[in-house]
């Protein structure tokens, strides 16, 4: 999760910059490693499952915005 937590701070850093590209490449990262750990309790790991859900809509949401501004 540390990962992650980095990984968003840098996408937040990005944003700001407007380097939506840089912002892409990020959140297509957390993404896929919000997917893993989700992937993870569906193979009975214990994993707090709501918090990964409500990142990963934020992600999914971020995503759009700077597909619509590119």
């Amino acid at each position: 999760m540390q990962v992650i937590r980095t990984d968003v701070q840098e996408l937040i850093v990005q944003l700001a910059r407007k380097n939506g590209k840089q912002a892409l490449v990020l959140a297509e990262s957390i993404r896929a490693e919000l997917g893993e750990i989700l992937k993870a309790q569906t193979d009975g790991l214990p994993v707090p499952s709501h918090p990964v859900r409500q990142t990963l809509f934020a992600i999914d949401e971020v995503l759009l915005m700077v597909e619509q501004e590119e």
